[in-house]
């Protein structure tokens, strides 16, 4: 009987599948071949009725998914799978959005794999590549969602370090991408190369190709040799770091540890400078004392006033040198034995791979400023306590804090004399026994995003403007504005486009601040008495005349394509408003 049943069945089932034209209308509600569950229910009971010509009418509002006239047959079955894994995994503390983040993940990882051992053509490799950068940040997002909101699929008890992970293997796969579109690049570029001279010539963009005689003069004007750098006391612009560490223990001034930024627009008695990344710390050379100094901004090529020095006269810049800092305890300079200065040193950076034992020392490592370990930088882990440092037995490794500096334990190691980023030797995990070589896993300088990121983009290009005066918009009158407007630094012809914008942002902010007054019942004091009120229109139009001054020297230069000038015109007329009003509330008292 079940046999009969389930024979009747699958030729209802074929029926319907044969069924052309309007015979298989959704619309007319006939039993198509849509593969709805009300259809294949109408069928079963048609197959449990005994009957042979599919009367039933399917009856319910799902989706039609089945093979439409002219088209394909849909694949539901990814739809079915993930509905079924949501309704089992749900009740297990979301287990089912962490697996759908790993698969995203998976799949991005399987995708860029795939990319690398093929070598389709341009457009197909560019559509490839926007696709797997798609997966990612698909996966990225539910990965982030999951570490906001504490999620981990067994509980919580080692979310940080599977999101560590996560963002690890993130990271890694980024990395790829990048890399493969490097290597495109590459390719494509060596395509435009001119040809040899001939056979046994190097590469054209190693030699000098000289034309006939005929059409050029033989003879060439004789040029004088350059100049070297190092004869003038100046390093040449390749050593010049673009960012300095200062690490180590400090009993005093701890604040003048971190990472400073080379201010390219500002020099101190012909040497380079460079800026804290978050405070009013800059290194400096002080020629009056023959050191390189850690000072406040205000005495940089001014005096030699300092929080910490460095005198060395054999090296030419501060973290090329082996001498010893010293730090101000207010009244002496103390020694800081364990203080180091290191050029161009990653301030984050991201250990990613497969590892079988140490998998919670994958993650991003961010620089720990305040230590060294035998005068090389140390990094710690973002979340766990795992640090990589360098040990006393020549290697790399990632070890406990209370192991830093001290021992040579720890569970990975990379031997290698230079530093972790840039090597190629093969990083080792121990499994309690032994070291095994772990060949995937690798470390990459990763530009992090810190909690305090603004103010370190506000302090480089504070350093960038070549010290500005600081308008003080917030807490200043007009006459504290048109006394900071006629600062010599601010002429347009003296710093240019961004001197301009900063005194146009500035004048915008203060009226559009002081609005709010204009609707106020209260009277100013300046409107109250006819000399200050005179004093305070005349100031307002000066402000107003020197704010449109620049604007005009603004709107001329190549810079100001980069803004819309509707934007522009709309922004000074709004100001011009407002002035006027301001001018007209005082003539009403």
């Amino acid at each position: 009987m079940r046999y009969g049943r389930r024979s009747r069945a699958e030729k209802l089932l074929s029926q319907a599948q044969a069924r052309k034209g309007d015979k298989r209308s959704a619309a007319a509600n006939d039993q198509g071949n849509q593969k709805t569950p009300a259809m294949i229910k109408a069928v079963l009971i048609d197959a449990l009725s005994g009957c042979e010509d599919g009367t039933t009418a399917p009856r319910g509002g799902f989706t039609d998914v089945g093979l439409h006239t002219g088209g394909y047959e849909r694949n539901t079955s990814w739809a079915l799978i993930r509905a079924v894994l949501q309704a089992l995994l749900e009740e297990q503390s979301l287990f089912y959005r962490h697996a759908m983040a790993q698969l995203a993940l998976w799949l991005c990882e399987a995708s860029v794999a795939a990319l690398l051992a093929e070598n389709t053509a341009d457009a197909p490799y560019r559509q490839a590549i926007d696709k797997c950068m798609q997966m990612l940040s698909v996966a990225v997002q539910a990965g982030s969602r999951l570490a906001d909101e504490q999620i981990h699929i067994r509980g919580g008890d080692h979310l940080k370090d599977d999101m560590a992970a996560f963002e690890a293997r993130s990271v890694y796969v980024r990395w790829q991408l990048e890399q493969l579109v490097l290597r495109r690049a590459s390719e494509k570029a060596l395509e435009f190369e001119l040809p040899r001279l001939e056979k046994n010539d190097q590469p054209c963009r190693n030699i000098a190709l000289s034309p006939p005689p005929q059409t050029v003069p033989n003879t060439r004007p004789s040029l004088p040799d350059p100049i070297d750098p190092k004869m003038l006391g100046y390093p040449p612009p390749d050593d010049v770091p673009t960012s300095m560490s200062l690490c180590g223990e400090l009993k005093h001034k701890t604040t003048c540890l971190g990472t400073y930024l080379l201010a390219p627009q500002r020099t101190a008695h012909g040497k380079p400078v460079w800026k804290h990344a978050t405070e009013d710390r800059w290194i400096a050379w002080a020629s009056s004392v023959g050191k390189w100094e850690v000072q406040p901004g205000a005495n940089v090529g001014v005096n030699a006033a300092c929080y910490m020095t460095l005198q060395d006269t054999t090296a030419s810049l501060p973290h090329q040198s082996t001498a010893v800092w010293e730090e101000s305890d207010g009244k002496q300079l103390v020694k800081a034995p364990t203080c180091k200065c290191f050029g161009d040193v990653p301030t984050s950076m991201s250990l990613c791979g497969e590892l079988k034992h140490q998998t919670t020392c994958l993650g991003t490592y961010l620089l720990a400023p305040q230590r060294t370990a035998h005068g090389k930088p140390v990094w710690k882990h973002a979340t766990a306590d795992r640090w990589i440092a360098w040990t006393s037995t020549g290697n790399w490794l990632v070890q406990q804090g209370v192991d830093v500096g001290v021992n040579a334990l720890g569970f990975m190691k990379l031997e290698t004399a230079s530093l972790p980023h840039q090597s190629t030797a093969v990083w080792e995990e121990g499994d309690g026994k032994q070291w095994a070589k772990a060949p995937t896993c690798k470390c990459f300088f990763v530009p992090e995003h810190p909690p305090d990121g603004l103010v370190a983009a506000r302090a480089k290009a504070e350093a960038n403007l070549g010290w500005l005066p600081d308008p003080g918009v917030a807490t200043c009158i007009i006459v504290d504005l048109l006394s900071w407007l006629r600062d010599e630094r601010l002429k347009p012809d003296v710093r240019g486009v961004e001197a301009q914008l900063v005194a146009l942002e500035a004048v915008e902010h203060w009226f559009y601040q002081h609005a709010p007054k204009l609707m106020a019942s209260d009277t100013e004091s300046y409107e109250k008495d006819e000399a200050q009120s005179k004093q305070f229109v005349a100031t307002v139009e000066q402000v107003v005349d020197m704010y449109r001054y620049v604007a005009s020297a603004f709107q001329k230069s190549k810079a100001s394509a980069a803004l819309l000038t509707v934007e522009r015109k709309s922004r000074e007329v709004l100001v011009m408003w407002l002035a006027y009003c301001f001018c007209f509330k005082v003539s009403l008292h």
